[in-house]
């Protein structure tokens, strides 16, 4: 039997040729070895550089790389990297390298990382403010009340005189004068108002959120929704539609209906499904006159945060049916 030796690489290669055969022992063996010497390539790091790089989330590794021909070798080599966390890309600049004569050349491994996005407070909404009632004068009204004062101040005067008719009748005449008055003088329209109506006003009419990761929910923003009308604003539905709705989440405190001079809050949250400028619009069915009342929705979405931990980066290098590869280890903080 002859065996030929044709590395396909560099470096130690190693084998088994075996034999079956009756014999006592099955099957028979015979180990292989042998070292390529080829044309071909190494790669190691560069002085001042580490194959383990630490960084915070929102940091970018770089690893700088040498590759040294050998043998003789010319031709260009291709290098990809694969293995980074979520939240992280790995670039290779450049992408490829034209390698000719005995020169080593360079190239640098980028790992950049996400960190969480940063979320300003939002300032809580003041609260509603309570339903009042409105009392609405006019004349007659007025003039009621202002009646029904002097009687009783001209009975407190008159009170120790019970023994004067005349003037005990004087001021009975003068109350019944002040009280028919009061009542309108019996003449006169009587002013009934407008016709009772919902009015619908919404504040703000726009919500900005912050840059958020995909996938991560946002702090809720508020919309105050206000019936400034004389009668009850029934509420049809809320809900979010537009460009991107899914990214959007309303909850409220509204039920069906809203009372005369009352408000209700609805609370908004962004959650991004993908990165970029993001949309929709709140809108509130009623049966006011403007109906609907809509919202501006806005947010942009960011690639999710790095996750914190050790991550192994395998950085390939091809040249034709040359393969070399090395790890590179990277810690996020």
């Amino acid at each position: 039997v002859n065996v030929a030796f044709a590395p396909t690489a560099d470096g130690v290669r190693s084998g088994m040729l075996s034999f079956t055969d009756n014999a006592s022992v099955v099957p028979q063996a015979l180990i292989l070895s042998g070292t390529g010497t080829g044309a071909g390539f190494l790669i190691s790091v560069a002085p001042g550089s580490s194959a383990s790089q630490t960084v915070t989330a929102g940091q970018t590794a770089s690893y700088s790389l040498v590759f040294t021909p050998e043998g003789g070798f010319s031709g260009t080599i291709t290098m990809t990297c694969s293995g980074a966390p979520t939240g992280a890309n790995c670039m290779t600049t450049p992408a490829s390298l034209a390698v000719t004569g005995t020169s080593a050349m360079t190239a640098t491994i980028n790992v950049a990382t996400t960190a969480i996005a940063f979320t300003p407070l939002v300032p809580k909404s003041m609260p509603a403010r309570p339903v009042s009632l409105r009392l609405r004068f006019n004349l007659r009204w007025a003039g009621l009340l202002l009646g029904t004062f002097l009687m009783l101040a001209l009975l407190a005067i008159t009170a120790g005189r019970a023994r004067q008719p005349t003037r005990l009748g004087l001021t009975a005449a003068t109350m019944l004068v002040l009280i028919w008055a009061g009542c309108g003088g019996g003449g006169g329209s009587v002013s009934t108002g407008p016709p009772p109506a919902p009015s619908a006003a919404i504040s703000p009419s726009s919500l900005t959120f912050s840059s958020e990761n995909q996938g991560t929910i946002s702090p809720v923003q508020s919309v105050m929704l206000t019936n400034s009308g004389n009668a009850a604003l029934s509420i049809t539905g809320i809900s979010v539609g537009g460009t991107n709705p899914s990214d959007f989440r309303q909850t409220n405190s509204c039920g069906s209906s809203v009372v005369a001079g009352g408000n209700c809050s609805i609370g908004v949250t962004f959650t991004p499904t993908a990165t970029g400028s993001r949309s929709a619009t709140l809108s509130i069915g009623d049966n006011a006159s403007d109906n609907p009342q809509l919202v501006s929705l806005a947010g942009t979405g960011v690639p999710p945060a790095t996750p914190a931990g050790t991550y192994t980066i395998t950085m390939t290098a091809t040249s034709g049916a040359l393969i070399q590869t090395m790890r590179l280890m990277l810690t996020v903080q």
